[in-house]
């Protein structure tokens, strides 16, 4: 795990870590194509323009968070939601729904790899984690006309509130 102190970065990272244990995704998207924002030399990760070897590409974005302080009388949570933007570069049906499919089946794993964290010393927990959207449609802004679909994700991460408010 990184040496940074973000509960929110770890996560994204951790995210990172599943996606790629699954075969199916590491097959299917090249490590090239893997556009990390968790990157901490990269300032502007992911390409303007595209080439045919730049598909499938996948990237993880930060859509939102939702503080929720004092969730339970010893127990705050935060809960974030990603985007994982797939542009798959190709009108065929089945090169679309592969890298999707894979997302899903890592997501199944996601215990394993969300678990448990530390943050600034102090420990704390994925207790959920779900995909709950996908929308689908064709990419006509780049040279290559293909998929894309944009899907989200919402992490909840549980803190101890004495944790948070250093009490």
């Amino acid at each position: 795990m990184s040496n940074l102190t973000s509960s929110i970065w770890q996560v994204t990272d951790a995210v990172w870590n599943m996606l790629e244990a699954n075969a199916a995704f590491a097959a299917l998207v090249p490590s090239d194509n893997r556009i990390k924002h968790t990157d901490t030399t990269d300032r502007n990760p992911g390409q303007d323009t595209r080439a045919e070897a730049d598909f499938v590409s996948v990237a993880i974005i930060p859509a939102g968070t939702r503080p929720w302080a004092y969730r339970t009388s010893n127990g705050s949570m935060l809960t974030l939601t990603l985007r994982f933007d797939v542009h798959v570069g190709d009108r065929r049906i089945h090169l679309w729904s592969e890298p999707c499919e894979a997302i899903y089946k890592a997501f199944t794993t996601w215990q394993t790899y969300l678990r448990n964290q530390s943050w600034q010393g102090d420990d704390f927990r994925v207790c959920r984690c779900r995909l709950f959207d996908m929308q689908d449609t064709l990419d006509t802004d780049h040279a290559m006309t293909g998929w894309i679909s944009l899907m989200r994700a919402e992490i909840d991460i549980w803190y101890q509130s004495t944790d948070i408010n250093g009490s």
